[in-house]
């Protein structure tokens, strides 16, 4: 439940001050795919863009520092062109259930 109140608290911060004023762009994919992975759910990377409140471009280059930093995979989807999916690994798990003082979401 700590990452999906987080997850609430941004977006109605995101609608209530100027995105400039927010600068959390991989804490936000990661809280997401932290969350929809706990309900079994995968995250296409136009999904974690969407997620991290920021133009398409600058969330693309987050996930690349998020994949340079080891905390996320990203795969290609099997016959769906070229979308891929991104996935946590055990490390950002572990970061974020320590983080959020929680296993669980």
């Amino acid at each position: 439940m700590c990452a999906e109140l987080e997850l609430r608290r941004r977006k109605v911060r995101a609608r209530s001050l100027p995105r400039e004023l927010l600068g959390d762009p991989a804490w936000s994919m990661l809280l997401d795919m932290f969350v929809r992975e706990h309900r079994g759910q995968k995250t296409s990377t136009a999904r974690a863009c969407r997620a991290a409140i920021v133009p398409q471009a600058t969330a693309l280059r987050w996930l690349a520092v998020l994949e340079s930093q080891g905390l996320v995979l990203l795969t290609a989807a099997a016959g769906r062109g070229g979308a891929r999916f991104v996935t946590l690994t055990s490390k950002a798990h572990r970061a974020l259930s320590a983080i959020l003082g929680t296993g669980l979401p």
